[in-house]
């Protein structure tokens, strides 16, 4: 039976891998997006799960075949985070942004603003 387990795996993450890999390669992604579209569309959810135990109920999936088809479910979504972080590592956070002329100018006219006498009058909002 574990033979048949790999095997119903291997083919469902082929298939949804290699499905969604090539429609997203169709529609112009670059083959790193396109792996990613593939890997997150691999993650099985909830409704699967509330399927199979419908199926189960109804006596249309065996015991050993609902067991292998969740076990299929929970590899797919666990495999799902390793394999994204290492299509997209993480980068180190910058500790501080450039900044530009256009932020040193903004924050000069902020602070001349703060400065120079309201055309409203004093400024206090209390009066």
């Amino acid at each position: 039976m574990w033979i048949y387990c790999a095997v119903i795996i291997a083919l469902a993450i082929i298939g949804k891998l290699c499905g969604s890999l090539v429609a997203a390669r169709i529609n112009g992604m670059s083959w790193r997006e396109a792996t990613a579209v593939g890997v997150l569309m691999n993650t099985r959810g909830l409704v699967e799960l509330v399927i199979l135990n419908i199926g189960l109920d109804l006596g249309i999936l065996s015991q050993t075949l609902f067991s292998i088809m969740v076990l299929m479910a929970l590899v797919t979504t666990f495999m799902t985070s390793p394999l994204l972080s290492w299509i997209y590592p993480e980068r180190p956070a910058r500790t501080e942004a450039p900044r530009s002329r256009i932020a040193l100018s903004d924050d000069a006219a902020f602070k001349s603003s703060e400065t120079a006498p309201s055309e409203f009058g004093s400024g206090d909002l209390n009066a």
